[in-house]
C-alpha cells in the first residue's frame, strides 16, 4: 500500500491502492479491507462495525476515485 496514499480524518485513517481501501480507526486495533465495490474483505470492526464501513466507504470513495484519477493522469504524463 502506497505511503502517499493515506487520508486521515475524525480519527480514521484511509489507506488505498488501485484495488482495495483499509480503514484504521486510531487509537483502536480495528482494520477492515474493502475492496472497490465496497464488498468487506477483512476486517476486526466485528458484525456491529459493518454499518459504519459501509457508510465510511461511501463517504470517501468518490474522494479516492478522484485521487486515483489524478495518480494516473500524472503518471500518463
Amino acid at each position: 500500500m502506497p505511503d502517499e496514499n493515506v487520508f486521515i480524518m475524525d480519527g480514521i485513517k484511509t489507506q488505498w491502492d488501485d484495488d482495495v481501501m483499509v480503514i484504521t480507526e486510531s487509537g483502536f486495533d480495528r482494520t477492515a479491507t474493502l475492496d472497490n465495490d465496497g464488498n468487506i474483505l477483512s476486517s476486526t470492526f466485528g458484525k456491529q462495525g459493518e454499518p459504519f464501513l459501509h457508510h465510511w466507504f461511501g463517504k470517501m470513495k468518490p474522494m479516492i476515485d478522484e485521487f486515483r484519477s489524478i495518480d494516473r493522469e500524472y503518471a500518463n504524463a
